[in-house]
Parts: C-alpha cells; sequence; structure tokens
C-alpha cells in the first residue's frame, strides 16, 4: 500500500530542475540508452560535459540514443558508447581496464539494474541480485582509482550515484540466517527480490562511502537516488499480466523520464553533506529503517563483509572487503587496503623532475606514487584527529624519514585546499608548519610558492601581468614544464586565504628579520620572485576592485589585512644584505626586472607614507635599476652634502621667475565641476575664498565667471548626457543657489560694481544656441532641451526675487519679454513636495525642521525629500540636516499610553529612509552624517543593519524577536503580525534584526521548510508601508548574499521576486518601493549580473533587472565612474588613462585660450581624474600634469596652462573617501590619517626640489612655481565683513564646526585608511569601492609592528583557533 501511495505522491510532487556548469568533466551513465538515463545524459550534454559515456549492452540502442542527444542539443563529439554487460564479470572487467585509462572521470552513475519476475541464474547468482548489486559492486570498485586519480590530479570531488529505488523500504533481508546474501540468493520465489536487492544498494552504499571518508572526508562523493516511478526500459521485459498493470499505473502516475533524470543530477551535483545518504525527489530522505540503530548497523556490516567475500572470488583485487580480511570490520583500514589494492594512480608528470636515488625510472616513479600518497593521508588525518604540536612533531619525523619530500611538495600539502574543506585554511597548519620550519622539512619560499599558488586572489585576476607573461615565457623557454603544465591544469583554490597570508607573511618578516629566512642568495633570488608575484596578484585584485568585483566590506578588510603583511616583509626583504647583494649581481637581471616592474604597479595601490613609499621607491631605483651593488658610503656622503644644502637653501629661498597666471573660464569650470560631481560640497566661505584669491580681490571678474562657469557646467551636463538627476541639480544650482551667492558677494546698495551689471554681462557671453530666449523655444526646427530652454528666464526671474535686478530692467537683460510665471500652492503629495523642494530650497529646511510635528504626512515627506538630496546639500551641511533627524529616531519611544504601533514603524521607518537614503546615495558612515556616540540606534543599523549573522551571534533578546517576527510573519495559526509582537520590539530592534530575519527566511525556504505560498504572505507583509523601509538592509543583504557560490542561490531570487515584482501593491507602498529600490539598485544590479554570468540560463534575472533600470542612475552620487566611461579612457592611445588625462588638460587650454572659437565648453568630468587617483596613484597623476605645464610652457601658453593646473590640484575631493570609522559590530573606531592629495604630493615634490633641480632644472622651477601658486589659492582668510547681511534666508554665519569641516574637504583632499609601523603610518587603503564603482574608502586594515611580537597579531579574530600557540607563532619560521 505504501508503494502505491508513494507513486501518487509522486505523480502531484516534482524535482526541482537541477543546473551546474559540467564544463571539462567526464561522466559515465550505465544503462544510459534509455529512459531516465537517456534523459540525465542529454542534460549533462547540455551542461557542457567534455565527454558522457554511454555503458550500453546494445551497442546499436547505444548509437541510436547518442544521435538522439546531438540532435536535440546540436553538440557533437561528447557522447561516446561503450560495450558495458553486466551479466558479464569479464564485461564489467574490460570496460573498468578501459574507464582507468581515461584522464578523468568526474561521475560513475550506476544506473543499470533488472527486474524479473521468475529465477534466472547469472555468474552463479539469482539474475536480480547479480545484476543489481555484485556486478554494480564489482563495477564500482574496479573504477574506483581512476576517481581517486581524478580527485588528486584535479583537486576536485568526484561523484558515485548509484540508483535505487523507495522499493527498498518495503523490503527485507534473512537476518537470522548464517549468511544473509547466500540465504537471499538461494531464496525460490524472487517476487521480492528487486526490493530486497535495492535495500542491499542502499547498504553498500552508505558502507563504501564510510570506507572512503575514512581517507579524507568527502575524497569520493557516494549516495543513493530514487528518481521516482517513471517510464523506463526497467520495465520493458515484465510477462503478462504484470506488464499491463505497470503500463496502467505509469499511465496513471507515472513521471516522465526527464524529470526522473533530475534525480541523477541532483545525486551527481550534491556537496559533501549528502554523503553516504539517501535522496529522494532530488533532497535527503531517511534510510530504511531496517538500516537504523545498531542493529541495522550489525547488520549492514554483515552484509558488506559477505559481499566482500563473494568480490574477493570474482577479483582478487578487491580482497579487502572479505570476511577474513584484517580490514573487513574497520573501514578505516579498510579505505587503506583500497588505495593498495586499486594502485593505478597516474602520478603528474612534474613529479618525475624529483630525484630519487632509484635503480630506475619505474622505481622512482612508484616511490614517489608512495610518497604522495602517505603524505596526502597525513596530512588529512593530522587535521582530522587535531593532533598537537608535540604528536604532530613525532609523526612527522617518521614520515618524513620514511617519505622523504622536498620542501616545496611538503608545503604544498599543508596549503592546499583538503577535498572536505576549500574554504579557509584549517587553523592547525600554521602550528604545523612552525615545527616543519624548525626540522628543515619547509622554507620560506616554499611556503610563500603554495601561498601564492592557492592564493584567493587569482579569482579576481582575469588577464596575467604583461611582465610575468614575458617572465614565464623565458622560464618556459628554459624548459620549466611544471609551471606551464600547472597553468594548463584547473588548480581549486581557497575561498578565503586572506587571514592564513596574513599570519604566515607576519612570519616570515620575523624570521627575515632574524636572519633566519634569507640565508643565501639563492635563497632571496627564489623568495624575490615569488613576492614578485605576489604583489602582481595584489595589484591585479586591486583593479579588479575599482570594477566592483569584491563588492563586500568583509573581504575587502581581510585582503587589506593581508596585504599590509606582505607590505612589512617587502620592506624587511629591501633591508637584508643577502637579498640586496643577490638582486645586484649580474646574474640576477631577469629578477630585477621583474621586481622592479612589480613594484612599479604594486606601490601605487598602497597610499603610504612618504618615508616608507620612498623607502620602496629608492629600493626600485638604487638597487633594481642598477646592476652593479650600490655603493652606500658614496651615497652617505652625497645624503649629508644634499641635507646640508637643502638647509642652507630650502625651498623658501628657491628662486623662480614669476609667471602671470590668467584667470581661465576653465578655471572655476573645474572647481564646480569637481564639487558637484558627487556629494555637493559647496560651502559659501570655501568658495568666497577660493575666488578671492583667484581674482584677487576682483568681485566684478568673480561674479562674472561664477555665472559663467554655472552655465558652463549645465551645458556641458547636458551634452555629455549625464542624466535627468545631474541636469536637475546643476539647473537648482544655477537658479537656486547661484543668486544667494551673487547677493552676498554683490548685496543692494554696495559700492562699486552693481549685480546687475555682472548678470547682464555674464548672459552676453552665453551663447542662445545652447541656452535659447523665449522666442527661440517656439522654433520647432530645434530640438530644446527642458534643462536648457528656459534657464536663462528662471535666472534673471529669481535675480529680481534676490533684489540683484529690477523687474522691469529684465526684458532690457534677456532682449525680449520675460514669460515667467508664478507656482501655486497644493496639499501635501509626494510629486507636490518634490516639485516644491526643487523650485524653492526654503521649503526644504521648512520640511526638515518640521518632520517631527507633521502626523500623517511623515511619509510622503521623507519621500519628497529622498528625491531632493543633492538639492538639499547645496544649502545645508549633512550633520545640520541629519544629526536632529538622527536624535529623533535613537530617541523614539512608545507613548505610556499607546494603543496602536503599526503607525509607529510606519513613521519610524519613513524617517530612517531618509536618513538611509543620505549614507546609501552618497557612501557615508553614521559620523560624517553627524552621529557621536558609539551606542546610537542609527549608528547600529548603518552599520551592520545589512549583516547576516547566526542565532549564537544575537542576543537573547535579537533571539526573541527574531523568533516572534518569523512566527508574525509566516504562522498564520500565530495571528499575524499583531501589536503584542510590535510592542515588544521596537522598530529600532526590529532593523538590527532585518538582516538575521532574511537570513532565516532564505535557509527556511531553501529546505523546504517555507513553501511558495507561505513565503509570498509573508512578503506580502514586508511591501506594506509600515515595514518597507527595512527592505533597503534587507535588499543589501540579499545582495551580498547572492555573491555565495551556494544553493541558496535560487532561494534568493525568489525572494527578490516577491520583493521587487508584487501582484498587488497599494499606491502608497508603490511609491515607497520606488525609493527603496533608489537606494539599492547599484549593488543588487551589480550582484545578479555576477550571478548572471554565472548562470547565464537563468531566465529569472533579467525581469528583476528590468526593474531596477529606472533606478540606478538614481543610486548612487560618489563621484565614482562606471565601467563603459572607464573603459573608454584606459584604452586612449597610447598609454590609456595617462593619455586621457593629457587630452582633458589640452583640451581645457585651448577653449580657455579661444572660448569664442566653440560655444560648447570643452567636454569635462571629474570623476576621470578621481579614478585616476585611485588606479594610478596621486603621484603618477601629479607628473602628468607636471609634464603637460612644461609643453604648454613651451609652447607659450604657461599663463593658460598653470590656471588649469592649480584648478586641478585645489578642486576639492566631492569623491566619498573617508575613512570607516564604524566597524561591524557598530562600534566607533579612532581616526585615522587621510591618504595623500596632489596638493600633498605636490609638497613632498617641491621640498625636494634641490635633488630634482640637479636632474631637471625645468622641472623643478615649474614644481616650486606651482606649488606656491596652489598654497597662495588655498589660504582661508577671514570672512569680510560685507558679506554679513541679516536679511539672508539661510543661516550662514556662526557655524565654525561646519567652515571647519568644509575647509578641511576643499584643502586637505581625502581621507583613508591606515595601519601604523611603529611611529608610522602605513596606509594600505584598497579604496573601498561602492557598488557604482565610486572608487571609495576600506575598512580599517588591523595594525602592523613587524618589530614586536606581543602586537603582531592584536585584533586578530582567531575563530577556532583553540589550540593555535599565537606566542610562539613569531618564532615559527626561525
Amino acid at each position: 500500500m505504501s508503494f502505491l501511495l508513494n507513486m501518487i505522491y509522486g505523480k502531484f510532487t516534482t524535482i526541482p530542475p537541477q543546473e551546474q556548469d559540467c564544463t571539462g568533466k567526464v561522466i559515465i551513465i550505465t544503462g544510459g540508452n534509455g529512459g531516465i538515463a537517456l534523459e540525465a545524459a542529454r542534460h549533462f550534454t547540455q551542461f557542457n560535459a567534455a565527454r558522457v559515456i554511454l555503458a550500453c549492452r546494445s551497442l546499436g540502442k547505444g548509437e541510436h540514443a547518442k544521435k538522439d542527444i546531438e540532435e536535440t542539443t546540436g553538440k557533437q563529439n561528447v557522447v561516446e558508447v561503450w560495450h558495458l554487460d553486466l551479466a558479464s564479470h569479464d564485461s564489467v572487467r574490460e570496460f573498468a581496464d578501459r574507464v582507468n585509462k581515461l584522464d578523468r572521470v568526474d561521475v560513475l552513475i550506476n544506473n543499470a539494474g533488472l527486474l524479473v519476475f521468475r529465477r534466472e541464474v547469472i555468474e552463479g547468482h539469482e539474475s536480480m541480485l547479480s545484476i543489481n548489486v555484485i556486478s554494480t559492486a564489482l563495477l564500482t570498485l574496479l573504477v574506483l582509482p581512476a576517481l581517486r586519480q581524478t580527485s588528486t590530479r584535479f583537486n576536485i570531488i568526484p561523484h558515485i550515484v548509484i540508483v535505487s529505488s523507495d522499493a527498498a523500504f518495503e523490503g527485507g533481508l534473512p537476518v537470522k540466517e548464517p549468511n544473509i546474501i547466500q540465504a537471499l540468493d538461494e531464496q525460490p520465489s524472487v517476487l521480492e527480490h528487486y526490493s530486497k536487492t535495492k535495500l542491499v544498494q542502499l547498504i553498500f552504499m552508505t558502507q563504501l562511502a564510510k570506507a572512503i571518508e575514512a581517507s579524507g572526508k568527502g575524497y569520493i562523493i557516494v549516495n543513493g537516488v530514487h528518481p521516482g516511478f517513471c517510464s523506463t526500459p526497467l520495465f520493458d521485459n515484465t510477462p503478462w499480466p504484470f506488464n499491463l498493470i505497470f503500463k496502467g499505473l505509469l499511465a496513471l502516475f507515472g513521471r516522465t523520464p526527464e524529470v526522473g533524470s533530475r534525480a541523477l543530477l541532483a545525486g551527481a551535483f550534491v556537496d559533501e553533506s549528502l554523503n553516504g545518504k539517501f535522496m529522494s525527489n532530488g533532497a535527503f530522505h531517511e534510510l530504511p529503517k531496517i538500516m537504523q540503530g545498531d542493529e541495522g548497523e550489525k547488520m549492514c556490516r554483515r552484509v558488506w563483509e559477505e559481499l566482500g567475500g563473494i568480490l574477493e572470488e570474482i577479483e582478487p583485487e578487491t580482497g579487502a572487503l572479505s570476511e577474513g580480511s584484517p580490514y573487513g570490520r574497520d573501514p578505516k583500514l579498510l579505505c587503506s587496503s583500497i588505495h593498495l589494492a586499486t594502485n593505478r594512480l597516474t602520478i603528474d608528470s612534474n613529479i618525475h623532475s624529483i630525484p630519487f636515488a632509484m635503480d630506475s625510472r619505474a622505481a622512482a616513479a612508484e616511490a614517489m606514487r608512495s610518497a604522495i600518497e602517505y603524505w596526502s593521508q597525513f596530512v588529512a588525518r593530522s587535521i582530522s584527529q587535531r593532533l598537537d604540536t608535540e604528536k604532530f612533531e613525532n609523526y612527522v619525523r617518521l614520515v618524513h624519514d620514511q617519505h622523504p619530500l622536498p620542501p616545496a611538495l611538503v608545503a604544498d600539502f599543508f596549503l592546499r585546499p583538503q577535498p572536505s574543506n576549500d574554504n579557509s585554511l584549517d587553523p592547525r597548519i600554521p602550528p604545523y608548519l612552525q615545527v616543519l620550519t624548525r626540522l628543515g622539512y619547509v622554507d620560506a619560499p616554499s611556503i610563500l610558492k603554495a601561498l601564492y599558488k592557492y592564493s584567493s586572489l587569482h579569482a579576481y585576476a582575469q588577464q596575467p601581468n604583461a611582465n610575468e607573461g614575458k617572465e614565464n615565457e623565458k622560464e618556459n623557454e628554459k624548459g620549466d614544464d611544471k609551471e606551464k603544465d600547472e597553468k594548463k591544469q584547473k588548480i581549486t583554490r581557497w575561498k578565503s586565504s586572506y587571514w592564513a597570508e596574513e599570519v604566515l607573511f607576519y612570519g616570515i618578516t620575523k624570521s627575515v628579520v632574524e636572519g633566519k629566512a634569507i640565508r643565501d642568495s639563492k635563497t632571496a633570488l627564489d623568495m624575490t620572485r615569488i613576492i614578485s608575484k605576489l604583489m602582481v596578484l595584489f595589484t591585479t585584485a586591486f583593479a579588479a576592485d575599482m570594477i566592483e568585483q569584491l563588492h563586500t566590506a568583509q573581504v575587502r578588510d581581510e585582503m587589506e589585512s593581508s596585504r599590509a603583511a606582505l607590505v612589512a616583509l617587502l620592506l624587511r626583504m629591501c633591508e637584508n644584505d643577502i637579498l640586496v647583494g643577490a638582486v645586484s649581481k649580474p646574474i640576477a637581471k631577469d629578477v630585477r626586472k621583474e621586481m622592479s616592474a612589480s613594484l612599479a604597479s604594486f606601490v601605487p595601490t598602497l597610499q603610504l607614507v612618504p618615508q616608507i613609499t620612498d623607502k620602496l621607491e629608492q629600493f626600485r631605483t638604487d638597487i633594481l635599476a642598477s646592476s652593479d651593488p650600490a655603493d652606500k658610503k658614496k651615497q652617505a656622503t652625497n645624503a649629508a652634502m644634499d641635507e646640508l644644502l637643502d638647509s642652507a637653501v630650502g625651498l623658501d629661498n628657491f628662486v623662480v621667475a614669476d609667471i602671470p597666471v590668467s584667470n581661465t573660464r576653465a578655471g572655476l569650470y573645474i572647481y564646480l565641476n569637481a564639487a558637484l560631481i558627487a556629494r555637493p560640497l559647496l560651502d559659501d566661505h570655501a568658495l568666497f575664498s577660493y575666488m578671492s584669491n583667484k581674482y584677487q580681490g576682483d568681485i566684478q571678474s568673480s561674479a562674472i565667471d561664477l555665472i559663467l562657469a554655472s552655465f558652463d557646467i549645465l551645458a556641458n551636463a547636458v551634452f555629455r548626457n549625464e542624466g535627468q538627476k545631474d541636469a536637475h541639480l546643476l539647473r537648482s544650482f544655477l537658479i537656486n543657489k547661484v543668486p544667494i551667492l551673487l547677493y552676498q558677494l554683490l548685496p543692494p546698495g554696495f559700492p562699486g560694481t552693481s549685480a546687475e551689471f555682472c548678470i547682464t554681462e555674464a548672459l552676453s557671453h552665453v551663447d542662445t544656441s545652447l541656452f535659447p530666449t523665449a522666442s527661440l523655444m517656439f522654433d520647432e526646427s530645434r530640438n530644446n532641451n527642458p534643462y536648457t530652454e528656459s534657464i536663462r528666464e528662471e535666472f534673471c526671474a529669481a535675480c529680481v526675487l534676490h533684489g540683484l535686478v529690477q523687474r522691469e530692467h529684465v526684458e532690457r537683460i534677456l532682449g525680449e519679454i520675460s514669460l515667467s510665471y508664478e507656482p501655486s500652492l497644493q496639499k501635501h503629495s509626494k510629486d507636490k513636495l518634490v516639485q516644491d523642494c526643487l523650485s524653492d530650497t526654503e521649503k526644504i529646511q521648512g520640511l526638515v525642521r518640521e518632520l517631527d510635528k507633521m502626523d500623517g504626512n511623515v511619509g510622503a515627506v521623507c519621500q519628497a525629500l529622498v528625491e531632493s538630496l543633492d538639492v538639499i546639500l547645496l544649502f545645508e551641511k549633512l550633520p545640520n540636516i541629519l544629526e536632529p533627524l538622527c536624535q529623533l529616531l535613537d530617541n523614539w519611544r512608545y507613548e505610556d499610553d499607546q494603543e496602536e504601533y503599526q503607525p509607529v514603524y510606519e513613521e519610524f521607518g519613513a524617517v530612517l529612509l531618509l536618513v538611509l537614503a543620505f549614507t546609501y546615495r552618497y557612501n557615508l558612515n553614521a559620523v560624517e552624517i553627524g552621529i557621536a556616540s558609539p551606542d546610537s540606534w542609527v549608528a547600529k543599523i548603518i552599520g551592520r543593519g545589512h549583516i547576516g549573522r547566526q542565532c549564537n551571534e544575537l542576543t537573547q533578546r535579537e533571539n526573541d524577536h527574531l523568533n516572534g517576527w518569523i512566527h508574525g510573519l509566516f504562522d498564520t495559526e500565530a495571528g499575524g503580525l499583531g501589536d503584542e509582537l510590535m510592542s515588544s520590539c521596537p522598530p529600532q530592534e526590529f532593523y538590527l534584526v532585518v538582516a538575521p530575519l532574511f537570513q532565516s527566511i532564505v535557509v527556511a525556504y531553501t529546505h523546504g521548510y517555507l513553501n511558495d505560498e507561505s513565503l509570498k504572505g509573508g512578503i506580502e507583509y514586508l511591501v506594506d508601508t509600515f515595514l518597507l523601509p527595512s527592505l533597503v538592509p534587507a535588499i543589501r543583504f540579499l545582495a551580498d548574499y547572492l555573491w555565495i557560490d551556494q544553493k541558496e542561490q535560487k532561494s534568493i531570487i525568489k525572494i527578490l521576486q516577491l520583493i521587487l515584482l508584487p501582484s498587488s501593491i497599494s499606491g502608497e507602498a508603490s511609491s515607497m518601493l520606488s525609493s527603496v529600490k533608489n537606494l539599492i539598485a547599484k549593488p543588487l544590479e551589480h550582484a545578479l549580473r555576477t550571478y548572471q554570468r554565472r548562470d547565464p540560463n537563468n531566465q529569472d534575472i533579467e525581469p528583476l533587472l528590468r526593474t531596477l533600470k529606472d533606478s540606478i542612475p538614481l543610486s548612487r552620487r560618489t563621484g565614482g565612474t562606471d565601467l563603459n566611461e572607464l573603459e573608454s579612457w584606459t584604452i586612449t592611445p597610447p598609454t590609456g588613462l595617462s593619455s586621457a588625462i593629457k587630452l582633458t588638460i589640452q583640451g581645457l587650454v585651448h577653449w580657455s585660450i579661444h572660448p569664442a572659437m566653440n560655444s560648447m565648453p570643452t567636454s569635462y568630468t571629474h570623476r576621470q581624474i578621481l579614478a585616476a587617483l585611485k588606479i594610478m596613484g596621486p603621484k603618477r597623476v601629479l607628473h602628468v600634469i607636471l609634464e603637460e605645464i612644461r609643453q604648454h610652457t613651451e609652447a607659450g601658453s604657461a599663463s593658460i596652462v598653470y590656471d588649469v593646473a592649480i584648478a586641478l590640484i585645489c578642486a576639492p575631493d566631492a569623491a566619498k573617501d573617508a575613512p570607516t570609522v564604524v566597524d561591524a559590530n557598530g562600534n566607533m573606531l579612532p581616526p585615522v590619517q587621510r591618504q595623500r592629495s596632489l596638493r600633498d604630493l605636490l609638497k613632498v615634490e617641491a621640498e625636494g626640489c634641490r635633488k630634482l633641480q640637479k636632474k631637471d632644472p625645468a622641472l623643478a622651477e615649474i614644481v616650486v612655481r606651482l606649488h606656491r601658486r596652489v598654497e597662495a589659492q588655498m589660504i582661508i582668510p577671514q570672512p569680510p565683513g560685507m558679506l554679513q547681511t541679516a536679511e539672508m534666508s539661510l543661516n550662514l554665519d556662526g557655524d565654525t564646526a561646519a567652515l571647519g569641516d568644509a575647509m578641511a574637504a576643499a584643502a586637505s583632499g581625502v581621507q583613508g585608511d591606515n595601519m601604523s609601523v611603529d611611529n608610522l603610518t602605513l596606509d594600505v587603503s584598497m579604496g573601498g569601492v561602492p557598488s557604482d564603482l565610486g572608487l571609495g574608502s576600506a575598512n580599517d586594515g588591523g595594525s602592523l609592528d613587524p618589530s614586536g611580537d606581543a602586537a603582531m597579531f592584536e585584533g586578530f579574530d582567531t575563530q577556532d583557533m583553540d589550540n593555535f600557540d599565537w606566542d610562539d607563532i613569531s618564532n615559527s619560521f626561525q
């Protein structure tokens, strides 16, 4: 009866489609000419398998199946047909011999089986027992060497799938008989033999998995699968009346072969968690009860041993399975025996290069084979048994004495990913390496080579470094086959190797300092080569970070810590006398060249303090650039003389001829472009100071050029098609902000030049073809732009409003009648408020001030403000706007007589959405928006609201909240989301469990604890207005989680579909959801596209991308460039990005020389300079600017090019590049030193003017002249009294703290992350890249003190390293 119920259940359930890239894989399927096996073979072929071998009894039927697959998939030369007859042991042997000659075997699917209803004897046993059990087991064991070889050679985990049946649950075995299999074989009735043989199959599967697992967990994954009741050839030969019965049942309840084949695919794709397990409908299912418990285990061992005896008689090589074998009762020993009995492993060709004192090559290969096998087992068991270092030392001495291997191979064994673990290095490995180093079994070069080989950084190395490629070419020409073969193979690398690299780099650094790592020239050159390759690897990863492949802050933090350790090692190596002497020898020419090239690309990615930069640069130029050892005495003498001269005749006394610098139209154009390219950084006093210094008090020229520059940046944005938001901002700046600035420069009654004169003069230079008059707007032959067509008229109207122009003079200024109008007021609504905010800036401040009094209107107000962020920042600093809102949220409390809680959640969420809009759009942290306390709820939400945490990482209160929300959302019997739940969980606390909540939802849906209906119902709550703002951290979490390559990804896509494409949603909720999408569009789009590249056939991604399309331009404004724009610059001939900067400077100079020749301003975006600073480094960018000054000076345009260069260097840094001062736990971190700006680098160059003068006198003059001009330009004078007015509508005085902030932003450049080295500051920031390629900041990299022991690992996350002897780690490599 249960069998019939299972058929009915299977009819109305399905197996999810299974998909996985099978590129390069070899698949073997027995019985593959029809049914579910044929469909599985078709799927494998579609999934790009290299070879799909159909093992068939009938070659004719196999060829027909092959033709069918090729016709339906369009793929030729993939499917092969091999003969296999399980009714013949000889056929099994021949087939196995053929398989073991293959280079690799990734999957073996034992699908062939037999179902009969009369007793037959095949090979001395009952036919179903012989085919389904004995021959299947024999084949599996005989091809085991091929699977083991694949695992060893390609560092992957092969699969053995045994196609079983739920009929096994109906089977019983004669357990009371002395020999179970013999009794089963002798039973006269075979009606139940099929179910019994399927049960024995499962027993064989579980015991084989245990045996293989004993040598290293998951070395080969073995499982059994039930495909369901399917129409297959299994029933073709059943006699009457059974054939009629089966045909009827198949018609009623049978699955199609394609659905059944998914079970086979699921078994072939599972991870180690289902090793030795049974699967039904593509998911885990408990084993039959007869196999469970102590008695079941005893029965399984009996069957296992009895089967071993039968197989030993057939094939002595499987004698380990026999009852009499000493291994028969111990799966671990059995596994070792299988290793020896099936010793068919093929050793890599590079092994033969290792010298062994053997009489013959065959003997050497055999010895190496034995050594490899022994060391593999030793490493796996040392880790699994958690050997302490004392026992490990005793054992490893014996292993090395019996099987000596060179250091490179020993280090490789310990540092390579294990079959059971490729996530991160086991914490026992560093202490083991400490022992191995002390014993001399490994050394520093061998450890570094293994770290490089298996580093996670390779995941970001899309293209090899050019210099590295040339060096590899030379090495290959010299016969280095090992590296060539290694590149051809696919190497499994660590998913996260950074903590291990950090620990081991520091250990080697300590050893270098103590003179124990580098003892001779050969070691020095070996270390230099591998360090060069590691620098290239980090440089490539940095470039990948610039195009947003890293994405998560955690990955970036770990990578930076690893890179900091590498920098420490590099510095100590540069000081090592043996290394300096070795690389200075003529024979080391190639090594010097390789390291010099690596340093040249590596150092610019590090924003280091000058002392460290100079040290590395000196090593590169003085040591590596010369083939002769450096004359240190001569250097010291010269340095002393230079120091004496510099002290006597310093920078202040360096005489250069003065060159007049013109105030070009490009000057303010560059400044305003930089100030408005990202988060608006317009501080009135900073701007007035800049103009006062630039124009030397000439207010008339200042005002005229300010107006012209404002029109120019708007024209440039329209011409470059920068987007709607940019045009809105620049238009609002011109209409709303510039008149206020003019009012402060030229207030009514100001003696001398009038504002009306300046406005008239400026508008006379504005080209009416770009900004048409009112009459031209009605010209149908023109293509009018809404952002430029009425701007002249509206600007004049705004000037009239501020009393700068008399109303009756507007027609004279414009040259025609004005068509301005007065907008009418309407009731609060989002769209109307947005328009009001854009047209009336005072409305914004009023709305913010009155926000906590607008009961019922908070949602509409906040959504309107979200869409007006850029305009808001034209008039107020962030802390002034957000600090009161954050205080409001932090102090939010329920009333004592609170009756309804949903409206409270709705009001809180609306205000928080506004705060998140600022932080997400501009990539800000809590301190930058005015939060000073680490206990702030808002700071915690910003810092870790999007980070998933396990239950054991949550407090008890958070766990209670999490359980309450899960039941409220998904447990219909719990009554839904009631006031009791929300009253016990204030909104501040709810937002901190949003990420863990969605983490739980993903896991529950993935594993079937939530069905589609329950999931949809719960998500519908979350897209209601009172919870909808929580989707900002939720979607951010899902975007980060989507990067993890695991089975939860499809569940994440399903959840995103329900959120972003809801089937029903109210108008207010839809409007708020649009605001949410605007915040998370960019990071989510990048995560989706990355996932789409992994799974190009997934049809669910494109609809999600389409719904984000309109939000992407509104998502981030951080000054970052997109990939297409960056690519267009980097391909600029002849030198890429530096050439693009040169062309930009040339265009600005040409436009300034001939402003009337081209009505359109030269195309310019400050994003180019920001990207160059990140990619090239400020030093190289400065040198490009200096070179352009030299060339234009020689061409007679010195006065113009200096003004352009000064503007570029003094431009405010609008990119968000400040340190992240809130960690993942919401804790405040101490402030860190900022990165060096162009101004900082120019000062350093100028201070070295005496040295530079000896090499290049003309360049020294340019540097000093430019430095003096820049410093004069950046002086902050006291605000003149004339700028203080009582009638100003905005509070522009008295805010000295805010003024200081603005001055720092304008004058000092950007902030960055550092790591302290003694009293220095080592900045190893990777430049945390937001997902819009914002070139933003990274988190703190940790502390570095190579000279000390105790603080070396301070702050390091030890995770599970309970037995790690941290006190002795510094001696690991002595």
